[in-house]
Formats: structure tokens, C-alpha cells, sequence
């Protein structure tokens, strides 16, 4: 679905970013990148077309750092030549991995990412990589590491078709040339979880909550009345099922405010949002989605229609299931390091390429960081979820990829 769904203003790649307290030394990067892929050979493979599919195929391909000059999350697929689906830049004191999703999802990369970091900050500090191991999961085999987990875990059971109307778009002018525009928020991480509780819910809960609040003030009554306001939430299906793959394995739940009814206050919204989270994570409801998903993969029929007539059949249904959620919001979690390594990182960051707005969110640390990625120029609702925060007595600390004057008022 992501090589059929890729173009150039939807390139299906997202980054993570980590920000250490001192530069960036180049030929130790190199280094550590060049260690790491020898426990993550499932990452050094290149996309091939087939007659019925794409697929990934070994390499032998030496990856190589490079210093940031290109805008975030690019394209990575170059089908005109063989290229790894991963790109790893550097700019002052950051360290960027960039991922193709046909590769991996945030989980499967995040290890990836994570065994970067310790193995470049352990070369600097001359600790030898035994030492360095045990702060780590690696997959047990390579076999694992490629593994099709939905095969795996599928149930094979009934489906219940699950219906979706189309959501409320939003709309707006672009930046030229198919650009993004990161917004990227610090805040402090105790206090937006005490926020949240106060709020009765969960992080993610109130991070969705007040995205809806913010986004809600974009339509006119008379759009509110003609389609629900939906925001999508991928759910790490690790967490549910048992899995060394690096590979996707995620799927998606929606969050649909119903067309025609006002909003709540944040308080009543959060509860409501908390009570749709833990009601469409239930172990019944990801097997339906698991389930649906496996079985179009195994569908015959489609199995055995030419690439070229597939490519435009899946383009079609992506593009129709984007019509289905108004935003995206994505939460990696908390991520740990140990020291004597986690004093050397200040905080790490996610953004991921959208042709709407999508909302990413991780923790390090005493910070959590939040992106918001979008083509629309207008910032009005990054203020408004900002203000949303500030209001309620938090710091925050913005910083942004491309500034216009309304981005300066």
C-alpha cells in the first residue's frame, strides 16, 4: 500500500531526530551507522518491482552520512536505481533517520535509531559495545526481523466489515513544491502529564482532545453539519501481539466526533476521547482491523492482478481512506536511555510527511515533543493547540522549518 500510495506531495516517510549536547562528529557517525546495520541487515535491502508486487530485496549497499540540506522527510524510493529505503543526515549537535514505511514503522525503525545512538555516543566514549548490549532489544535472527507478523497473528476469523463516512477535510493554500511546514513544540513532560490527568485522561487522550478543539474552529457550522470530524491514531500492535519484526505492524483506529453535534468542553471531550481509545483497542476490535487488512493481502483475485493495474487500484483505495480521517496523530511514547549515556542526549524528535496535518508526539526525558507537519500555510491551528497548553500555565518552547509573517505574529 505505501509504494502504491507514494508521490511527490505524500512521500510515506518519516523521521526521527535525536539532539546530543556537542557536535556531531562525522567519521564517528559513519562509523557507528556502518556498525550498527551488522545487527540490522533486515534494514540494507532495496525495493524491486515485480509482476504482481513490490518486494524487498538484500544489498549490498554501504549507506553513507551526510550532512542536512534538503527539507524533511523527502522521497527515499528512487525507482530508477537501487537505493536503501533509510537515509541518516547530521546537522550541528542532530542526528536524523529518515525511513521509508515500506521498510519499517515508528517501532521497528525506533530500534533501529536507538542502536545508532548508543553505538555512535559509545565510540566517543571508548565503552565497548559489550557493555553497551544489554541497554538494548535486539531481534533474536534476521529471519525474525523480516518477519510478516500479520501473517502470524491473523486469526482467519469472520469479518465485520468496518463502514467509515467520509470526515471533514481541511483546506487551505500549499507551500509551493510540495513542501512541509514542521512546527516543532517542547513541552514540559510532568507537567503536560499532570494536565492531562487534570483533564481526566491519558496523554493521549488530551494531545487528541485538544488537536479536535483546535481543528474544530477551522469549519464553518454549516461544514460541521455535513461530516464528522475524525482523527486517525496508529496503535503498535507489539504491544498486543508478540513480535521480534522490524516490519510494519501497526494499525489504525479512528476517533469520529458525529457530524452536527457541538463540541464539548476539553474536560468532557478528554473523558469522551479516553473512553473511544480503550473501547477501540480492545483485543476484539484490533483483531477485526488485523484481520481486514490480512485478508485483502491474501485476497486471489488481487494477488494476481499485474503491478501496473494494482498500483492504481491501491492508489484509488488509499486515497479514499484518506477521506475517511481529518488529521493524524501519532504517539512513539516515552523513550529510555540509560547513562552514562542518557545525560549526553537533550531531547529526541519525530515528524512524518502528510498531505494534511499530522501530529507526532514522543518523550525523552523531561520533554515531550510535538511536530505538526502540514502543507497548509496557515498556522492558526498550531496556535490554537498551543494556546491551549499555555493557557493552562505550561512553557513551551516552538521552533519551525520554514517562517512566514504569520508564523512571526
Amino acid at each position: 500500500m505505501f509504494s502504491a500510495a507514494t508521490h511527490r506531495s505524500e512521500t510515506q516517510v518519516f523521521r526521527f531526530s535525536c539532539e546530543l549536547r556537542h557536535e556531531i562528529d562525522p567519521g564517528q557517525l559513519q562509523h557507528a551507522l556502518e556498525e550498527t546495520l551488522l545487527d540490522f541487515e533486515a534494514f540494507r535491502v532495496v525495493m524491486k518491482k515485480g509482476i504482481f508486487w513490490h518486494y524487498l530485496e538484500d544489498a549490498s549497499l554501504v549507506p553513507e552520512i551526510r550532512q542536512e540540506d534538503r527539507p524533511p522527510c523527502g522521497p527515499l524510493y528512487r525507482g530508477h536505481r537501487p537505493s536503501l529505503l533509510f537515509d541518516v543526515t547530521y546537522f550541528q549537535s542532530t542526528i536524523n533517520l529518515e525511513v521509508f514505511h515500506v521498510l519499517s514503522d515508528g517501532a521497528g525503525a525506533l530500534s533501529f535509531f536507538k542502536a545508532l545512538i548508543l553505538k555512535y555516543l559509545s565510540l566517543g566514549m571508548e565503552i565497548p559495545w559489550e557493555e553497551v548490549v544489554p541497554h538494548l532489544t535486539l531481534p533474536s535472527s534476521l529471519s525474525a526481523m523480516k518477519a510478516d507478523s500479520f501473517e502470524h497473528h491473523t486469526t482467519g476469523r469472520k469479518i465485520r466489515r468496518i463502514k467509515s463516512p467520509r470526515a471533514l477535510r481541511l483546506r487551505g493554500i500549499r507551500y509551493p513544491q510540495n513542501r512541509l511546514k514542521a512546527i516543532r513544540i517542547h513541552l514540559p513532560a510532568k507537567e503536560a502529564l499532570t494536565m492531562a490527568k487534570s483533564h481526566q485522561g491519558t496523554l493521549t487522550a488530551f494531545v487528541c482532545a485538544c488537536l479536535m478543539r483546535a481543528i474544530w474552529e477551522e469549519f464553518t457550522p454549516r461544514r460541521r453539519k455535513k461530516a464528522p470530524l475524525v482523527i486517525s491514531i496508529p496503535v503498535d500492535l507489539r504491544k498486543y501481539y508478540p513480535t521480534d519484526s522490524l516490519r510494519n505492524f501497526f494499525n489504525s483506529i479512528l476517533i469520529s466526533w458525529p457530524k452536527g453535534k457541538d463540541l464539548p468542553d476539553l474536560e468532557e471531550l478528554t473523558i469522551w476521547v479516553d473512553q473511544e481509545l480503550k473501547e477501540e483497542t480492545r483485543p476484539e476490535r484490533l483483531a477485526e482491523r488485523m484481520n481486514l487488512f490480512s485478508a485483502i493481502e491474501r485476497n486471489m483475485g488481487i494477488k494476481l492482478v499485474p503491478l501496473f493495474i494494482k498500483n492504481i487500484a491501491l492508489k484509488i483505495a488509499y486515497d479514499l481512506g484518506q477521506r475517511k480521517n481529518t488529521a493524524i496523530l501519532s504517539n512513539v511514547g516515552v523513550i529510555r536511555m540509560e547513562e552514562p549515556f542518557a545525560s549526553e542526549i537533550k531531547a529526541m524528535d519525530v515528524c512524518v510527511s502528510t498531505e494534511k496535518m499530522e501530529l507526532t508526539m514522543v518523550t525523552y526525558g523531561d520533554v515531550l515533543s510535538v511536530t505538526v507537519t502540514t502543507p497548509f500555510m496557515n498556522p492558526e491551528i498550531q496556535r490554537r493547540w498551543v494556546r491551549l497548553w499555555t493557557d493552562g500555565g505550561l512553557s513551551a518552547q516552538i521552533a519551525c522549518n520554514m517562517l512566514d509573517r504569520r508564523d512571526e505574529q
